[in-house]
């Protein structure tokens, strides 16, 4: 179930933390805002806790996700236990009237649509990074669609060997290596030769819980693997989701708003937005790597910003009965 799910990513987590603990003193310190769903600001965040810090977020995005998705799915077939039944020839009063009974309000678990966690990142590198961490806290429970497909796209771009016979290649390679060591460690870990520093993407990824791995199906596992599938009970992840049928949604700033906005035609200075509806129902706003963010064009991640949580324009697929009472 999904509290055996979230045991497990902390199990996880702490593996990669601190010895004989569920969480660092760092995390334990953190966690009690974080799963209050409080506004946190995190100012002393640095290349020694960025992996705990990063590591307690993306349990909390994936306990989130995990745990309402769970809760529309039992919803979902207990609504249609409940109508199937009142329908029958042979259902009795009671029955009958157990939709009602139980109150209108209990099904209301979802948001005007389904993204319900925006990420932001600075760099391709740095959501690479922060994707793999949850799958890798989902464990064998994970399910993955496309991630040959997203390794190439956000992964560590190919390096070419060395060992070339031209002398002025191998002259300009040293100098690029002596510059970059100049750099320091954090300048590498984001603009490096062996990162990926494009900072123009969006990402859609949705989470199945209670899936049944059939044998027939062959995806990839967390360790990189075709999984044949064994008849248990796991996560299935998509990356490169449609929008509106994704939980989360990683991008950076730029990328979201060129989806968001187009440029008006009486005048090209002026933005106006378009469809944002699949941000009308945003539960938890990530922003990491501020501090770049910042360097990069901030403008960006208020624009951004602006457009969550907004009314939504196109109400034909929303089912108000399910909606909670914002």
């Amino acid at each position: 179930n999904n509290e055996a799910l979230t045991q497990r990513a902390k199990k996880d987590g702490n593996k990669m933390t601190a010895e004989g603990n569920v969480f660092s003193p760092l995390q334990m310190v953190l966690y009690p805002a974080v799963s209050r769903y409080a506004d946190v600001l995190l100012t002393m965040e640095n290349r020694q806790n960025r992996d705990e810090i990063s590591q307690l977020l993306s349990m909390h995005v994936l306990d989130h996700v995990l745990t309402s998705r769970t809760r529309v799915q039992r919803h979902n077939r207990r609504i249609k236990e409940l109508t199937a039944s009142s329908e029958s020839q042979t259902a009795n009063a009671d029955n009958s009237t157990d939709l009602l009974d139980e109150g209108d309000d209990r099904w209301r678990d979802q948001g005007y649509t389904r993204p319900k966690v925006l990420v932001l990142f600075p760099t391709r590198g740095t959501c690479w990074i922060f994707v793999k961490q949850m799958i890798r806290l989902l464990g064998d429970a994970a399910m993955v669609d496309n991630m040959d497909r997203f390794d190439e796209e956000y992964g560590p771009p190919a390096m070419s060997e060395d060992g070339s016979d031209d002398e002025e290649e191998d002259t300009a390679r040293v100098r690029r290596k002596a510059i970059l060591k100049q750099k320091g460690p954090e300048w590498n870990e984001l603009f490096g030769d062996d990162v990926n520093d494009d900072d123009d993407f969006k990402l859609g990824m949705s989470l199945t819980p209670n899936v049944v791995k059939s044998a027939g199906k062959k995806r990839r596992n967390v360790a990189g693997n075709a999984d044949n599938g064994s008849g248990a009970s796991g996560v299935s992840v998509k990356l490169f989701a449609e929008f509106y049928r994704s939980d989360i949604i990683l991008s950076s700033p730029i990328g979201l708003k060129m989806v968001t906005t187009k440029k008006d035609d009486d005048d090209e200075d002026e933005e106006t937005p378009t469809d944002v509806d699949f941000l009308s129902s945003i539960d938890i706003c990530l922003v990491t790597r501020s501090d770049v963010l910042l360097m990069q064009n901030w403008d960006h991640v208020n624009g951004v910003l602006d457009c969550l949580n907004q009314q939504p324009k196109q109400i034909s697929d929303i089912d108000f009965s399910r909606v909670r009472n914002y």
